[in-house]
C-alpha cells in the first residue's frame, strides 16, 4: 500500500510539473508574441515619452495615483542613470586595463565584481519600482503573491493525531 502511495505522489507530482510547464510555455509564447508586435522604442527618451504618454492618458487612474506613478517613473529613471554612468565608467576602465600590457588581472577581475554588483543594483532598483507601481495602481505584486501563498499552505498543512 505504502508503495502506492508513493507511486501516486510521483505520478501527481509528474503531471503537476507538466501542467506548470505548459502553462509557463504557454505564457512565454504570448509574452513573445506581445514582444513581436510592441512598437520599436530606439531610446530611453522614447521609453520615458511612452511611460509619460501611458500614465496621463489611463482613464482608470486617479490625478493621485497618476502623480505617484510619475514621482516613481522619474525617481527610478534618476537611480537607473546613476548606476548606468558608473557601468559605463568600469566599462571602459576594463577596456583601458585590458588593452594594457600590464599583467591587470586581479584590477580586472574586481571591475568585473564591481560591474556584476552594479548591475545587480540596477535591476533591484528596476524591480522595486515595479513591485511599487503594481501597488499604486492597486494590483498585488508578484511578491505579496508569493508571500500570501506561502502563508497559505503552511495554515493548510495536515496535522495528524498527536503521538503520546
Amino acid at each position: 500500500m505504502a508503495k502506492g502511495i508513493a507511486l501516486s505522489l510521483i505520478i501527481i507530482t509528474i503531471c503537476g510539473a507538466t501542467v506548470t510547464g505548459c502553462a509557463s510555455n504557454k505564457l512565454d509564447q504570448e509574452l513573445d508574441a506581445k514582444l513581436a508586435n510592441e512598437g520599436e522604442i530606439r531610446s530611453r527618451q522614447d521609453l520615458q515619452a511612452q511611460a509619460t504618454q501611458l500614465i496621463e492618458s489611463e482613464p482608470a487612474l486617479d490625478s493621485d495615483r497618476k502623480v505617484k506613478l510619475m514621482n516613481l517613473k522619474d525617481s527610478t529613471r534618476t537611480q537607473i542613470d546613476e548606476l548606468t554612468e558608473t557601468s559605463l565608467k568600469l566599462r571602459s576602465l576594463m577596456i583601458k586595463e585590458i588593452a594594457s600590457t600590464q599583467d591587470n588581472s586581479d584590477e580586472i577581475q574586481l571591475i568585473k565584481e564591481r560591474l556584476r554588483k552594479n548591475e545587480d543594483k540596477r535591476l533591484t532598483v528596476l524591480f522595486k519600482a515595479v513591485d511599487e507601481a503594481t501597488g499604486i495602481v492597486g494590483k498585488e505584486s508578484f511578491q505579496e503573491k508569493q508571500r500570501q501563498q506561502a502563508v497559505k499552505s503552511m495554515v493548510e498543512i495536515p496535522y495528524g493525531p498527536r503521538a503520546n
